[in-house]
């Protein structure tokens, strides 16, 4: 059986500011919220090793789910280390589907959104 990477994100977003991990918003219930992460943490080093923004996956590869990691992060110019457990990474794909039972309002909207004519 393939190994399952750990995880600690859901972040709302991920982007890069001058090679530094920087955050959106940890979604409430993720292992993110749940350690204490907030709104634009800058993610420094993941169990006392640096981390730059393309390292970041690379780095939480070599965990499971369930692992244990110290994460360094300067949160307003203040270091500070988060003590995490790193969870499943959730799934990738995304099923939409149109409701049967749509009021014709919604049907429109769907059709505008999908650009049917």
């Amino acid at each position: 059986m393939p190994r399952r990477h750990g995880r600690l994100p859901t972040w709302r977003w991920t982007y890069s500011v001058l090679g530094v991990l920087q955050y959106g918003w940890p979604g409430r219930e993720t292992p993110a919220y749940d350690a204490g992460f907030n709104v634009e943490d800058e993610v420094v080093a993941v169990d006392d090793f640096r981390v730059g923004a393309g390292e970041w996956n690379t780095r939480l590869r070599q965990y499971a789910p369930g692992d244990e990691v110290s994460v360094l992060v300067s949160r307003r110019g203040m270091l500070r280390r988060i003590a995490a457990t790193l969870g499943e990474a959730p799934d990738d794909a995304w099923q939409l589907e149109v409701d049967p039972n749509a009021h014709f309002l919604q049907e429109e909207r769907v059709e505008a959104w999908l650009g049917i004519p």
